[in-house]
């Protein structure tokens, strides 16, 4: 028995979106897109930090987290605030996501309205840029 999924697909399809220049370039940096400096941590402490977490929270480690993200992160990040830059920010106040992608989503879904305009400047993230088209705004 065959069966065809050729009309099973989605009738429209987002605006393409060219691959940021420089992206595929053999040069030191790349600003289009984001990569971890693989120098910033210690791989050490990081297993140690994954040690702890797994020790302390590892039977909820399989769980959504609340809507706002960790408590304790959120706590921290509150606590870090106010004593490194004298910024009193309620920990409700803070919104962790799963990245940079995951927060301009949330904003994108939150603000924009098919139809939009918006503002966007020429050397953008590409993937805010999918998001803003996706939704129907217009840059």
């Amino acid at each position: 028995m065959s069966f065809s999924f050729d009309e099973l697909g989605a009738k429209s399809v987002p605006s393409q979106i060219e691959m940021p220049q420089g992206l595929t370039e053999d040069v030191k940096h790349v600003f289009s897109v984001t990569y971890t400096d693989p120098d910033a941590m210690s791989l050490a402490g990081l297993a140690d930090a994954a040690k702890v977490a797994i020790k302390e929270e590892g039977e909820s480690l399989s769980t959504y987290p609340p809507p706002l993200g960790h408590t304790g992160l959120r706590d921290l990040i509150a606590y870090e605030l106010e004593v490194n830059r004298s910024i009193d920010v309620d920990v409700d106040n803070i919104f962790l996501s799963s990245g940079a992608g995951g927060t301009c989503q949330t904003i994108v879904d939150a603000f924009i309205d098919p139809g939009d305009v918006v503002i966007m400047d020429q050397f953008c993230y590409h993937g805010s840029l999918n998001m803003f088209l996706k939704k129907g705004a217009v840059p």
